[in-house]
């Protein structure tokens, strides 16, 4: 992500840590706690009001959106049970939306900003990739094992 002018690059795992890094010359910047178990999806998103946020989700239940400037929390999404398995921003109409998919085969709709569940989506197969399509139709991509769906 580059923010301000400079680049940031994020990482976490199985320490329940999300640290955020200066690439050039590498040095961490924040350290990031908040999740109870390993940290299994990252990314990186534009509000609607152009703040630059960092999404971060574990086995715990919860998708925790930061500050990247900072290394403040900005909210924390606790939604349906279930790993995620994939994780990504994207636009809808005027709007910031994050997308959750998790191992119980369902896609979440997010509200980033405020925090709210908007839809939850069953698809035939665990989520492995999603993608926002362009355009008026606003489709919605899901890969799973089985194939490519648009929603």
């Amino acid at each position: 992500c580059t923010l301000d002018g400079r680049d940031l690059v994020a990482s976490a795992g199985g320490d329940r840590t999300v640290r955020i890094w200066n690439p050039h010359p590498l040095e961490p910047l924040y350290a990031l706690t908040g999740h109870a178990t390993d940290i299994d999806q990252l990314a990186f998103g534009r509000l609607e009001d152009g703040r630059v946020v960092l999404a971060s989700a574990s086995g715990d239940g919860t998708i925790h959106v930061w500050d990247p400037r900072t290394g403040q929390p900005v909210t924390t999404l606790r939604g349906p049970a279930g790993r995620v398995t994939v994780l990504v921003f994207g636009q809808v109409g005027q709007h910031t939306a994050l997308v959750s998919g998790t191992d119980q085969r369902e896609l979440h709709l997010w509200h980033p900003s405020s925090g709210n569940l908007v839809e939850t989506v069953p698809v035939d197969d665990v989520p492995l990739a999603v993608g926002f399509g362009e355009g008026e139709q606003q489709e919605l991509f899901v890969l799973t094992e089985k194939g490519v769906a648009a929603l």
